[in-house]
C-alpha cells in the first residue's frame, strides 16, 4: 500500500525529529516546550485527514460545503486584512504570508467544486497573491496552472484549457498593475529584482547554511545543530526547509525529508497511470509544497502544512477507495 507507506514514512521522519530534540534540548521554557510538541504536527493532520477520507467520500456535501465555504471566507478576511493594513506605517509579515492557507487549500476545493466553476478559485488565488506579492507563491501558482492546462486527451479538452489558461494570464496581467499601484506593494518591483536580491537576500542565507553545514563536526552532520539552531544562529529563518532540516536534525532528517517528497511523487505517476480523477489536484498539492520548502518554511514552522496535509491525506484516502483496498 504505497499510501500507508508514504505515511509511515512521514511519521518516521516527524517522530525521529521529534525524539533528537527531546534528547539534545538545552532549553525548556514555555515557547521550546511548544515548539517541541509542533514537530509531529504535520504527520498527525496526515494521519487524521486520510483515516477520514477512508470512511467519507472526498464529495461529501458537508465537506464540500465546508471546504468552500474556509476558501472564500479565507481570501474575504485576507483581502479585508490587506485593506486595512494599508494605513500601518509596517508590513504585517503574518497577514502577508497567510495567503499560503489559501494557496494551499486551492487542491481539494478544485477536486470538489463543480466542473462549471472551477475557474473561480483560479482567479481568487491569482487575485490574493497579487496582493500579497509573495513571489514563491506566484511560482507555485503558475506551475499549477501549467498543469492544470496540460490536461485532458481530446482536442476539445485542450482547447477549453487553453481558453482557460489564456483568462487567467489576462486578468493577472491587467490586474497586477492596478493592485500594485492600490495597495502600494511594489511587486512588480519585486519581481524585477529577483537577480538582484537573490529573494530577499535567500542566497545570503541560503550559502551561509550550506557553509556551516560544510564546516560541520561528525556529531553536526549525523545530529545536526538541534532545534531552532538556524533561527539562531543566523538571525531568522532560512526560508528553506531543505537545509534547515540538514542543520537543525542532521543527514538522517534530511535524507528522510527528501524521500517523503520522492515517494509522494511516485504515488502521483501511479495515479497518472490509473488515471485517478484527482491526480492533477494532487500533483498542485506536491508542487505547492515543494514551492514552499524551498523558498519559505513548511515543516520547520508547521502552519501551512496544515492544508497541505489535509489535501495529501484526503488525495491517498480518496484513490484507494477507488483501488477498492482495506479501509483505514
Amino acid at each position: 500500500n504505497k499510501a500507508i507507506s508514504v505515511i509511515n514514512l512521514f511519521i518516521t521522519f516527524s517522530f525521529y525529529i521529534f525524539g533528537l530534540s527531546l534528547i539534545t534540548n538545552q532549553s525548556w521554557t514555555v515557547y521550546d516546550v511548544f515548539s517541541l510538541l509542533l514537530v509531529p504536527y504535520g504527520s498527525l493532520v496526515l494521519i487524521i485527514s486520510y483515516c477520514y477520507g477512508r470512511k467519507n467520500l472526498i464529495d461529501d456535501n458537508k465537506l464540500l460545503s465546508l471546504l468552500i465555504i474556509t476558501f472564500f471566507v479565507l481570501a474575504i478576511l485576507f483581502h479585508r486584512g490587506m485593506a486595512m493594513s494599508r494605513n500601518l506605517i509596517f508590513e504585517d509579515v503574518s497577514l502577508v504570508a497567510s495567503v499560503y492557507y489559501i494557496l494551499c487549500i486551492v487542491p481539494i476545493v478544485l477536486a470538489i467544486i463543480p466542473g462549471k466553476w472551477k475557474l473561480l478559485p483560479f482567479l481568487v488565488l491569482a487575485l490574493v497573491l497579487l496582493v500579497s506579492g509573495k513571489r514563491a507563491g506566484m511560482i507555485a501558482f503558475v506551475l499549477s496552472v501549467l498543469v492544470y492546462w496540460n490536461g485532458g486527451n481530446s482536442k476539445e479538452k485542450k482547447w477549453i484549457n487553453f481558453i482557460f489558461l489564456c483568462i487567467i494570464v489576462l486578468v493577472v496581467v491587467y490586474a497586477l498593475p492596478y493592485i500594485d499601484s492600490m495597495y502600494e506593494l511594489k511587486t512588480i518591483d519585486r519581481i524585477n529584482s529577483l537577480e538582484k536580491d537573490g529573494g530577499s537576500g535567500r542566497n545570503v542565507r541560503w550559502l551561509a547554511c550550506i557553509n556551516a553545514i560544510a564546516n560541520s563536526n561528525f556529531v553536526e552532520l549525523v545530529f545536526g545543530h538541534g532545534m531552532g539552531a538556524a533561527w539562531r544562529d543566523f538571525e531568522g529563518e532560512i526560508h528553506n526547509d531543505f537545509l534547515s532540516v540538514f542543520y537543525e536534525y542532521g543527514i538522517f532528517a534530511f535524507i528522510l525529508y527528501v524521500v517523503f517528497y520522492v515517494k509522494l511523487f511516485w504515488i502521483w505517476l501511479k495515479m497518472r497511470r490509473e488515471k485517478y480523477r484527482h491526480e492533477k489536484e494532487f500533483l498542485m498539492t506536491w508542487i505547492y509544497s515543494m514551492t514552499l520548502a524551498m523558498f519559505s518554511f513548511f515543516i520547520i514552522e508547521p502552519t501551512y502544512i496544515t492544508a497541505s496535509m489535509f489535501c495529501f491525506g484526503m488525495f491517498m484516502a480518496d484513490w484507494m477507495q477507488s483501488k477498492n483496498t482495506v479501509q483505514c
